[in-house]
């Protein structure tokens, strides 16, 4: 099973396609949006057996926003324990756009999976210049957490692993909107 799912709107068909071409890995899985209705009506006849609603996170804004939604499974009963954390900032799932600049006209493109407020977890595409980066080095950094609100940063690889790039920012990053419950 794939550590992350990108879901992509059944409206955005082009879309899915180029996510699925850049982004599908063991770790990621891109999945169109299934979804048509509440699965469960009212008023059925029979006992609910389930123990709450099994979606942990409600995608309808981002797939209604952005056209994706990143997502990470819940883990099952006596799979993989809870780490606890031991970073200075709390970590907030997301799914934002990355470009990290490795020259002044090539750039590494990615998702955010996570962010906290000096720092983020890049996902980053199949495709891209991923060998020009080292640990330690500091790298411009674009980054959409919002349709046509740009943020530009300076980015410290602080962290590589197969697709994933940990990056600590020197400027403080737009955490607010996440850490709204």
């Amino acid at each position: 099973m794939a550590g992350l799912f990108l879901i992509v709107s059944r409206t955005e068909s082009a879309r899915y396609q180029y996510f699925k071409d850049v982004f599908a890995s063991e770790t990621v899985d891109v999945i169109p949006d299934r979804r048509v209705e509440e699965r469960r009506r009212q008023g059925r006849t029979w006992a609910e057996r389930r123990r709450g609603d099994r979606r942990q996170l409600d995608t309808t804004q981002d797939l209604q926003t952005f056209g994706w939604a990143l997502v990470r499974p819940r883990t099952e009963p006596g799979g993989p324990r809870l780490v606890v954390e031991h970073r200075r900032h709390p970590r907030y799932p997301s799914s934002w756009p990355v470009r990290l600049w490795v020259t002044e006209d090539l750039f590494l493109f990615g998702l955010a999976l996570n962010v906290s407020l000096q720092g983020l977890c890049v996902m980053r595409s199949k495709f891209g210049p991923v060998d020009r980066v080292r640990l330690g080095e500091a790298f411009r950094m674009d980054v959409t957490p919002e349709p046509r609100a740009e943020l530009h940063c300076i980015a410290v690889i602080r962290h590589l692993s197969g697709n994933a790039i940990g990056v600590e920012t020197r400027e403080a990053l737009p955490v607010e909107r996440l850490s709204e419950p």
